[in-house]
């Protein structure tokens, strides 16, 4: 199995990081990954007032700017960010 050096893992993950007691084994799952959380705690990623959708990355020694923008056609708030530098599409992998 091929390892890589940078991961960025995102998306819907039905668990709310605003709640300590709920989140709390999906954070402990994704550290021992080498995966931290690059959300800021506290916002709200949806019109539920819960920051269900998600993003980790194993780099966190650039910050990772992520924001969100209001959608008038979907529940949740979509989540955009950008990576610096040049990216390769054959080590490029989407699951």
């Amino acid at each position: 199995m091929k390892e890589y050096s940078k991961v960025i893992v995102v998306g819907d993950f039905n668990i709310n990081v605003n709640n300590q007691v709920e989140s709390q084994q999906l954070l402990d799952y994704m550290r021992k990954y080498g995966l931290s959380l690059i959300n800021n705690i506290g916002e709200m990623s949806n019109n539920g007032n819960t920051q269900i959708d998600l993003l980790f990355s194993t780099d966190v020694s650039d910050s990772i700017p992520m924001h969100w923008y209001e959608s008038y056609f979907s529940y949740h708030k979509p989540l955009w960010f950008s990576i610096k530098g040049s990216l390769s599409l054959e080590n490029l992998r989407i699951k």
